[in-house]
């Protein structure tokens, strides 16, 4: 449903396309976007000259036909760069013979020979609208954000209480630990969640190519530079530039960043003209920024600019508490089957003992995993990881005061759920009492065949245990 409103506010706009048509295609994309159809590009200007700026920032993709009424598609498009530059732009034509020039002053995003598929068409709409890439729909709530911990409710009220400031906020946690849903929520719950939510992947570019797609660039800074370029700062306007791993920012673009930050001005390359941007920025970083200034590879002056609020997001392993409610919210998006899924007490004891170095995107993988391996509306052991599993295992066995009895899952309230539950707690208890004789019986003789010999038992079968509950033969020789 949520998503549904937030495609709701993605605008598609039909200009000049044949009744014919459209009668195939805005019905199949009406569905899920708010589509608009106008005759001729005039009636397609007057409307977005008279619509407000927050309307017309909807506006995410413009398919037009060439041949229009009084107008050019092409010329079309090229005007109405300047009243959504946000939007990709499809152009329909007769013929692919098209202008280099003109494709870069239209900013095409692609041009499609007629006759075309419908199927065609819809696959392009929905490739552009999915390669707007860095440049989000406008966010009124993305995912729901779910936890009880009270360090992270404190968190929660930190980004509540600054989202209607402009200050820049420092994102900070391990791999997975939802930094990114922190910052979409700082942005769609501030004055700017209509506006562009603009994400950069700090990794992903050379320093050569930081700089240019940070700050844009005017036509003809370089060979190749056929026309202005807006860049992230500037597609940000209104709204918040996310910064991703922000520790990977080349040290050339750290100090013209730092020069924005202090006084929202920057200069496009190529440019003699001072621009000016009201954007706030939001930096994430799983890296030790401290260490990073101590080897000479980040500035400090940007770190205290960018640390205005800093939020540093515990581990999942820190909010045991939220576990629970985690694996409820990604069974209830995962689980595509007819009725309702069931998690054994076993499978769930393992999820809430494992510790998740990878953190939340961690376990909702595995519970991903889980509903789609599942042979039945019961999800049990065989569902999860083997590896995961085992050391969920030996974290219950080493530590039973975590895992008190109110834990045990009764999901149907009858005799069976009752053996079930004597079954696990034998369980336990066997593996807990098993663990204790190996410790001592490794404690006390030093050749496994002496030790397994006291036992009564085959050399084989003491190693197969030993495995079992993770212990090494440490101190005792295998003869």
């Amino acid at each position: 449903m949520l998503r549904e409103q937030i495609m709701k506010f993605t605008k598609i706009m039909f200009v000049g396309v044949a009744d014919r048509d459209l009668a195939k295609l805005a019905p199949a994309l009406s569905r899920h976007y708010d589509v608009h159809c106008f005759g001729s590009g005039d009636e397609a200007v007057n409307t977005l000259t008279k619509q407000n700026r927050v309307t017309r920032e909807n506006v995410r993709l413009i398919i037009c036909e060439q041949n229009l009424r009084n107008m050019v598609g092409s010329d079309f498009l090229e005007r109405s760069v300047a009243m959504v530059p946000q939007a990709r732009r499809i152009l329909l034509v007769d013929y692919p013979q098209l202008d280099m020039e003109e494709i870069h002053r239209a900013q095409l995003f692609r041009f499609i020979t007629k006759p075309y598929a419908v199927e065609s068409l819809i696959s392009s709409v929905k490739t552009a609208l999915g390669e707007m890439g860095k440049l989000q729909p406008p966010l009124l709530c993305d995912r729901e954000i779910v936890g009880q911990d009270p360090h992270f409710l404190e968190i929660l009220k930190q980004v509540h209480w600054v989202s209607d400031s402009r200050i820049p906020v420092l994102v900070r946690g391990e791999t997975g630990t939802g930094k990114d849903l922190i910052t979409r929520a700082l942005h769609c719950t501030g004055p700017g969640k209509y506006k562009p939510y603009v994400v950069v992947d700090c990794c992903a570019l050379l320093e050569k190519f930081f700089e240019v797609e940070m700050f844009g660039y005017k036509k003809g800074a370089f060979k190749g530079a056929y026309r202005d370029h807006k860049g992230w700062v500037a597609q940000a306007e209104g709204g918040t530039l996310f910064l991703d791993e922000v520790a990977e920012i080349p040290m050339p673009v750290q100090a013209k960043l730092l020069r924005f930050l202090q006084s929202g001005e920057y200069r496009p390359l190529g440019s003699n003209r001072i621009e000016m941007a009201d954007v706030r920025i939001a930096a994430v970083t799983n890296r030790d920024l401290e260490k990073k200034i101590e080897a000479g590879t980040f500035r400090k002056d940007l770190y205290y600019r960018l640390k205005v609020l800093e939020v540093e997001l515990p581990p999942l392993r820190e909010r045991r508490s939220d576990i629970r409610l985690l694996i409820e919210a990604f069974v209830k998006k995962y689980w595509s089957r007819p009725g309702s899924p069931v998690l054994t007490g076993r499978a769930l004891k393992v999820l809430e003992a494992y510790d998740y170095p990878g953190n939340i995107r961690e376990l909702e993988n595995i519970v991903q995993r889980a509903c789609l391996l599942a042979r039945s509306k019961e999800i049990g052991l065989d569902a999860l990881p083997s590896d995961m599993v085992l050391k969920a295992r030996e974290k219950i066995l080493t530590e039973p005061a975590l895992f008190s009895p109110e834990h045990t899952a009764f999901p149907h309230l009858d005799k069976e759920a009752l053996k079930k539950a004597r079954l696990d707690a034998c369980t336990q208890a066997g593996n807990r009492v098993e663990r204790e004789f190996l410790q001592r019986l490794m404690a006390h003789f030093v050749t496994i065949s002496a030790a397994a010999a006291h036992a009564g038992m085959p050399g084989a079968h003491l190693h197969s245990l030993l495995a079992k509950h993770g212990l090494t033969a440490r101190g005792i020789r295998n003869a």
